[in-house]
């Protein structure tokens, strides 16, 4: 099972290859679309309002709902780029 962790690593990979190499508009936009539906999908899973849901522990587990986003998020990003392996 992934953890917050997890998550928290494959986004700083992108921001740091996105930065460094760039991207464009519509890759950056739906990027951060598709980690903002994962948010809250973890939000409602872990049942923490926005405010809050930062301080969770980086060690949290991530849900069914979540760890099946997870998943979807990564198939996507390998699909946008294939240095992209996760």
């Amino acid at each position: 099972m992934s953890t917050l962790k997890d998550v928290f690593k494959v986004y700083k990979d992108v921001e740091v290859s996105t930065k460094i190499f760039g991207c464009t508009g519509g890759f950056k936009s739906e990027c951060d679309k598709r980690f903002k539906q994962f948010g809250k999908v973890v939000m409602r899973e872990q049942n923490v309002a926005r405010e809050k849901a930062r301080f969770l522990p980086k060690e949290t587990e991530l849900g069914e709902w979540a760890e099946e986003e997870f998943t979807k998020l990564k198939q996507w990003l390998s699909s946008q780029d294939p240095d992209f392996k996760f």
